[in-house]
């Protein structure tokens, strides 16, 4: 598999949206920027592109062992409380072979997980995909630039004005599927559900009040801006590729 990263560079922040996904089978990475990048550019890159691989990494590493693990601390916490139980008699019964047995599973199952990062599977994947990243190769993309201006014409808006746009443009019913929306649509996942929300609540506040949600929202991290994006790309009248044209 080849991920496609995509670079985005605007006068108030850079953005790599690399997307949800596995890294089982990732072989090469062929991503597109607009704007030329710096050197301190290409450096957030590789760091970008290595901590969300190594992420992603111990999150399969994790889900992988699972069940091993839960089934060795389980078997842990059975043996330490019968023993303690049936061994070694106490005035108080019970609850002290229950905490004891239930620290000893929860030592074991947090040992097991630590272990896991320290293999040498791991640690042989983890070298694979640095080698991965060195190599990478980003294309110029006049699609990706034209995300670009997008982006700087929703940083440029006043508050107000960006809750207006984000409100009319969530609700148009025209959509297009192009190379980018794919990635986008991961990207603002959990952003789109929570603006629903906000919508929803209000859709009646005055223009102060929706200002300020907006102001908290950004405060708080949440990237409007990209969310206005995905909007645009998806929608007819932004004029992106359709998915039949390929990628740039």
């Amino acid at each position: 598999m080849i991920l496609h990263p995509i670079f985005l560079k605007t006068r108030k922040k850079v953005r790599l949206l690399v997307g949800d996904h596995g890294t089982r089978d990732i072989e090469k990475i062929e991503g597109w920027y607009g704007s030329d990048p710096s050197p301190d550019d290409l450096l957030y890159l590789r760091n970008t592109l290595l901590d969300s691989l190594t992420r992603k990494l111990k999150e399969e590493n994790a889900e992988a062992w699972f069940i091993p693990r839960f089934l060795g601390a389980t078997g842990v916490f059975v043996a330490v409380f019968f023993v303690l139980t049936y061994a070694i008699r106490d005035p108080i019964p019970f609850i002290d072979e229950f905490l004891i047995a239930l620290v000893s599973a929860v030592l074991v199952f947090w040992s097991w997980s630590r272990s896991g990062l320290e293999s040498l599977q791991f640690k042989f994947q983890l070298t694979e995909f640095t080698q991965i990243i060195n190599q990478a190769m980003f294309y110029p993309s006049e699609e990706v630039r034209r995300m670009e201006v997008i982006l700087e014409q929703a940083e440029s808006m006043a508050p107000q004005d960006l809750f207006a746009s984000l409100e009319e443009q969530a609700t148009k019913s025209v959509q297009v599927s192009n190379p980018f929306t794919t990635l986008l649509d991961q990207e603002c996942d959990q952003l789109k559900k929570t603006w629903a929300r906000i919508c929803a609540r209000h859709r009646s506040s005055s223009q102060a009040r929706k200002a300020a949600v907006v102001d908290d929202l950004i405060a708080e991290g949440k990237d409007l801006h990209l969310l206005y994006l995905y909007f645009r790309v998806r929608s007819a009248d932004a004029g992106f590729l359709p998915s039949n044209a390929g990628v740039p």
